[in-house]
């Protein structure tokens, strides 16, 4: 048990480290960790969501939810490559994106316009706040229904 446990630790210190090279400056590996961290998180969760759609037998929303997750995984490839500035606005570009093409699948009642706050607070753990600020106009929602 002992040895799952700790096999199960290091596959998690694994996926933090994606695209963290040794020479690396701290502040910007824990950027990347913390980027890689919400990407695994939104990954699960999206996977979550298919699962759920592909038992309630909704043919249209459950590919869609399943592009999403691997959408998440990408931000992992891209860090891989050590492109960290665009591993970050795609994280928030695929989020928006799912939560713009999901509250319009699920109308205008689902109250999927809150998690909108959520995006915007990912700025800030995932960018400093000097470029929090640039970042969040372009996670506000535009849409005026």
């Amino acid at each position: 048990m002992k040895t799952k446990k700790h096999n199960l630790k290091n596959l998690w210190t694994k996926l933090l480290h994606i695209g963290i090279p040794a020479e690396q400056s701290f502040p910007l590996a824990q950027q990347i960790k913390k980027t890689n961290l919400v990407a695994i998180i939104l990954f699960a969760c999206a996977s979550i969501v298919g699962a759920s759609l592909m038992l309630l037998k909704l043919p249209v929303m459950d590919p869609l939810a399943f592009v999403i997750a691997f959408a998440f995984l990408l931000v992992s490839i891209v860090n891989y490559f050590e492109y960290h500035t665009l591993s970050r606005i795609l994280l928030i570009f695929i989020l928006n994106s799912a939560l713009n093409v999901f509250s319009i699948a699920l109308g205008r009642d689902s109250g999927t316009h809150f998690w909108f706050l959520t995006s915007s607070l990912i700025l800030i753990v995932i960018f400093n706040s000097r470029h929090a600020k640039f970042w969040s106009t372009f996670s506000e929602n535009k849409n005026e229904r």
